[in-house]
């Protein structure tokens, strides 16, 4: 019944209209112009490193997205976003130009893809910054709920879409297309936020507070071993994961046909993803959460590992990808909750700041030594060491006393 009452709340509250409008054209265009990006490094820029720098940009937006938060206290979030996506509109087309003028050339100096997409990086979190006080501020207390969820489905939607779709473009109309659609969803996701009332806020959040808020959080967070460890499984599970952003492309485009092979595997996932929340939200979960959360690192080490039995074949691969999305869905829910049951309310907010940034860093830096690594490695030895890296890091986890006896002193503690 959450999906009658998603679209009431579509309907009903205009607002929330033009915000799920423009979350959902503009997931998908990003997905169309993150798949340009992509393919143009790999084939016209000429270095397998350059791959791996184009991923390592991705640190920029966790290392801003703290200040974007401090800005969307200060003003109006709506005119922030606008902006962004605005600024973003025309970042983008200026890579579209800049490869569409190079293209006939077979090569792009590649600081001229990275410097657009460096810029994209650090304006992404303003870019995005109001969505969820959005939601509160124009849909009643009552139907928050609903209206979370129709706006979380309406961006998977997109995911379980958007990478065929875009794989399936970049194949049959080239690098520039796809990046001009992005740049039309930019502009299109800004003209439906400017619908939305501006609102300025007056907080009393600054630069210094959140430099306190920062060290708050820190000294907060070493007061807590298991914080400590589970900031470096999640930080180290990432890392590995950085692997599948440079290994799985150049798989697909040197086995399988290209993007929209690469596009029709990260779908797979995304519909593994869907089915493995479905089952978990489905029921209460009753097993130890700590545990839980490192046995599913422990299994995506092994499906990595898996995929070394017949790495030539897209159905096998394709199969092993829908499973990692099974095993992957209850991670996160799985990560957020020993959060909630470690960190005081009050504390929470401060805490999670402090350890985003470190954690956020974990894929990017992966993907940057994948790219240098896959040169000496290839891409079946890249995968190997993915996979060992991963059960290992899941194994010492399992082996912590912190995580092991996680949900008994928990109730002890709640009793």
């Amino acid at each position: 019944m959450w999906i009658h009452g998603g679209f009431h709340s579509i309907k009903k509250h205009r607002e929330f209209r033009w915000l799920w409008l423009a979350s959902s054209i503009n997931s998908l265009g990003d997905e169309l112009g993150a798949a340009s990006i992509l393919w143009a490094t790999i084939r016209l820029s000429g270095s397998l490193s350059d791959l791996g720098l184009l991923f390592l940009a991705g640190a920029a937006s966790a290392l801003v997205s703290p200040i974007a938060g401090v800005l969307g206290d200060r003003f109006s979030r709506t005119k922030l976003m606008v902006s962004g996506n605005c600024i973003l509109a025309i970042v983008t087309a200026g890579l579209g130009i800049i490869i569409w003028t190079y293209k006939s050339k077979g090569n792009v100096p590649f600081w001229m893809i990275l410097c657009p997409v460096l810029v994209s990086f650090i304006v992404q979190p303003l870019a995005q910054v109001g969505a969820q006080q959005i939601i509160s501020e124009f849909v009643p207390k009552e139907e928050w709920d609903v209206a979370n969820s129709v706006y979380t489905v309406s961006s998977q939607l997109t995911w379980f879409l958007g990478p065929t779709l875009a794989g399936i473009l970049v194949s049959a109309y080239g690098l520039v297309v796809p990046l001009f659609i992005d740049v039309f969803s930019f502009l299109l996701c800004a003209f439906f936020l400017y619908r939305i009332p501006f609102k300025k806020y007056e907080s009393n959040i600054t630069i210094r507070k959140l430099s306190i808020n920062f060290i708050e959080g820190y000294r907060y967070l070493l007061r807590h071993r298991i914080l400590i460890y589970n900031s470096a499984i999640v930080f180290f599970f990432s890392f590995f994961f950085g692997v599948y952003g440079v290994g799985l492309p150049l798989l697909a485009n040197r086995q399988f046909g290209g993007p929209a092979a690469y596009g029709v595997l990260w779908s797979l996932f995304a519909v593994g993803t869907l089915i493995g929340g479905i089952i978990f939200s489905s029921r209460s979960w009753k097993l130890p959460i700590a545990k839980s959360m490192n046995t599913v690192v422990v299994l995506w080490g092994l499906l990595t590992l898996l995929l070394l039995i017949n790495v030539d074949s897209v159905i096998w691969v394709g199969l092993v990808m829908l499973l990692t999305g099974l095993v992957y869905a209850p991670y996160d829910p799985y990560s957020a909750i020993l959060l909630q049951r470690v960190v005081s309310g009050e504390m929470l907010g401060k805490v999670s700041g402090s350890i985003r940034p470190l954690t956020g860093l974990g894929g990017p830096i992966g993907g940057f030594l994948s790219g240098i690594g896959v040169s000496y490695l290839g891409i079946h030895g890249l995968f190997f060491v993915s996979g060992i890296g991963t059960v290992a890091v899941g194994v010492i986890a399992l082996l912590l006393p912190s995580f092991r006896n996680f949900d008994r002193d928990i109730k002890v503690k709640t009793e």
